[in-house]
C-alpha cells in the first residue's frame, strides 16, 4: 500500500514539441493521508517537476482544470 510522502510515477499527459498529445510516467508524491490510502482506491497526489507552467497552459482544457501549480 501506498504511505504518505512516498515517491512513485504516475502517468502525466503533455504535448511534445510537434504539438502532439503525450502521455509519460513522472514522479509523484503521495499526498494523502494513510488511512485514507489504506482504505480507498483513491490517492492523492502531487507531480514533481521541473517544467515551467507554460507546459500547463498548452494542455487541453479539461487537463488543465485539474492542475493546481505550487510555488515559493
Amino acid at each position: 500500500m501506498v504511505k504518505q510522502g512516498e515517491i512513485w510515477t504516475a502517468p502525466f499527459p503533455y504535448y511534445d514539441n510537434r504539438e502532439k498529445l503525450q502521455v509519460k510516467r513522472r514522479p509523484v508524491i503521495i499526498v494523502s493521508k494513510n488511512e485514507i490510502n489504506d482504505k480507498n482506491f483513491d490517492i492523492i497526489i502531487c507531480q514533481i517537476s521541473r517544467h515551467e507552467q507554460n507546459r500547463i497552459l498548452k494542455l487541453p482544457q479539461e487537463l488543465k482544470n485539474k492542475v493546481l501549480i505550487i510555488t515559493p
